[in-house]
C-alpha cells in the first residue's frame, strides 16, 4: 500500500514538473510585442462592421471570416496603393456594387488631404495599411530613420481621421531589393506586419496602360490558394477603375472569394536578404530603440 502510495505521488510530481515546463516554453514562444497588453490595437474588422480591440501576437494565422474554405478555390485579396485620391471613390462604388471589400494602403499625405475619403474607406469595412507618407523611394530607402519617420507620421494620420491604430505595412515598391533584416525586424519588433503580393496588375507600368493590359496581367497570373493582387487607386489610374470591374468578375469565374487583409492574415513577402539596391548602413539598435520607443507613444493615445 505505501508503495503504490509512494509510486503514486512521485508520478503527480513528475507530470507537475512537465506542465510547468511546458508552460514556461509557451510563455517565451508567445513573448508579447509592443501591441500587446498595454498597448493594444484598436482594429476596425470589416466583417462584422464593429471596432473590436485586437491584439498581435507575431500571431499563428486564423482565417478572417467564418466561411467553408472547401467550396471556393481560393481567396481573392484586392489591395489599392498610394491613396485615397480622386478615384477611390469610384473605387468604392465599384466594391459596393460588387458587395465586396478590399484592402487599401495609403499615404500619410493624401490622408491628410482626402480625409472624407479615408473615414469612407474605414465605414464601408475595408481594412486600412500603412503605405509611408510620400513614397519618395531616395527618401525612404537611403536611411532608416526617415523610413521609420514616414511609418509613423502615417500611423498618427490614419489614427486622426479613423481612430483606428493599423499594423498592416507595405513598403513602397515591395521589400525585394529596398527592404533588408534590419529594416524587416526593426517593424516586426514594433509589431507592423509587412504585406507585398503575389499578382501584379501592372497598372503603374507608365501613364498610357490599358484596361486591356491591366485585364491580361491579371488573368496570365497564376491562380494559387492565396492571391494578393497589386493595383493603384492614386489619380493618374484611371485605367485601373475601368478594370476593376472585370478582375472582380474574373476571380468570381474562377470560384474566388473576396476577403481583406487584417491582423489575423498570413503576411506575404518577398524573401529579405542584405543585398539590396540601395548603399546604406543597416538600421542600428539605437534607431530601432527609438522607433520602437515612438512607436509605444503612439499606441499610448
Amino acid at each position: 500500500m505505501k508503495l503504490r502510495l509512494l509510486l503514486l505521488l512521485g508520478l503527480l510530481l513528475l507530470s507537475l514538473i512537465i506542465f510547468t515546463n511546458s508552460s514556461n516554453q509557451l510563455e517565451r514562444k508567445l513573448a508579447p510585442s509592443l501591441f500587446t497588453t498595454s498597448n493594444i490595437f484598436k482594429f476596425y474588422m470589416p466583417d462584422n462592421n464593429q471596432v473590436i480591440q485586437g491584439t498581435t501576437l507575431a500571431p499563428s494565422p486564423q482565417p478572417t471570416t467564418d466561411v467553408d474554405e472547401g467550396q471556393y478555390a481560393g481567396v481573392a485579396y484586392l489591395t489599392f496603393d498610394d491613396g485615397p485620391g480622386k478615384l477611390t471613390g469610384e473605387v468604392l462604388d465599384i466594391l459596393a456594387e460588387n458587395d465586396i471589400t478590399a484592402t487599401f494602403f495609403v499615404l500619410g499625405e493624401q490622408v491628410e488631404k482626402y480625409p472624407e475619403l479615408l473615414e469612407r474607406i474605414a465605414s464601408e469595412g475595408h481594412s486600412i495599411g500603412n503605405h509611408s507618407y510620400n513614397h519618395v523611394y531616395d527618401e525612404l530607402y537611403n536611411d532608416f530613420t526617415n523610413f521609420s519617420d514616414q511609418v509613423l507620421l502615417t500611423s498618427q494620420a490614419i489614427y486622426d481621421v479613423t481612430g483606428f491604430k493599423t499594423p498592416l505595412l507595405r513598403a513602397p515598391g515591395g521589400t525585394y531589393n529596398n527592404v533588408d533584416t534590419s529594416y524587416y525586424d526593426a517593424m516586426s519588433e514594433a509589431g507592423y506586419m509587412m504585406f507585398d503580393w503575389n499578382v501584379d496588375s501592372g497598372d503603374s507600368a507608365g501613364r498610357n496602360v490599358t484596361k486591356e493590359k491591366i485585364i491580361n496581367n491579371v488573368k496570365k497570373s497564376d491562380l494559387k490558394k492565396r492571391v494578393i493582387v497589386l493595383m493603384h487607386d492614386s489619380n493618374s489610374h484611371k485605367a485601373t477603375i475601368e478594370a476593376l470591374p472585370e478582375i472582380i468578375a474574373y476571380y468570381r469565374e474562377q470560384n474566388y472569394r473576396f476577403d481583406v487583409i487584417t491582423e489575423t492574415t498570413e503576411p506575404m513577402l518577398s524573401r529579405i536578404t542584405d543585398h539590396i539596391r540601395w548603399d546604406r548602413k543597416p538600421a542600428t539598435a539605437k534607431e530601432k530603440a527609438s522607433f520602437i520607443e515612438q512607436v509605444n507613444e503612439l499606441m499610448s493615445q
